[in-house]
């Protein structure tokens, strides 16, 4: 059981790897284009950043319980702040999505291994722990 869970886990962390690696690999591809010294890399990077942890909150929900009129302000001023950041790479904006798409596809197929197998392992042991019980309560009535 123990493989399982730690099978789990390791799936659940591979599928948050997953999600990032593809723009991860679109970055380091791009990097002479995206990140000359023409360019301010600070801003680049911050602006990769901030994008990284929007998206990472929008997956999460983090934003579910605000009032949807804010957020709908928030989640705009957000997005107009990555483009600010990230001009350089708008021209790029096209492969930039197509990468975030195949990032999210390998996110959900991977999770759901994880979870799969999470779920196997909370399920096994709540049936243990009912056998466990079923088994103290018979003792219980045959000592007493």
């Amino acid at each position: 059981m123990f493989k399982k869970k730690l099978l789990g886990i390791l799936l659940t962390t591979l599928s948050f790897v997953a999600l990032v690696m593809p723009i991860l690999i679109l970055m380091i591809y791009k990097r002479k284009e995206w990140f000359a010294v023409s360019v301010d890399t600070t801003k680049v990077s911050i602006g990769f950043i901030v994008a990284l942890v929007f998206a990472l909150c929008l997956l999460k929900g983090a934003f579910k319980e605000l009032d949807k009129r804010f957020c709908t302000i928030f989640a705009l001023g957000i997005v107009a702040v990555i483009t600010w950041l990230l001009e350089t790479i708008i021209q790029d904006i096209t492969i930039v999505l197509i990468a975030a798409i195949i990032g999210y596809i390998l996110y959900i197929i991977i999770n759901s291994f994880g979870k799969k197998e999470l779920n196997y392992v909370k399920e096994f042991n709540s049936e243990r722990a009912r056998v466990d019980a079923r088994r103290e309560a018979q003792e219980l009535d045959g000592s007493v």
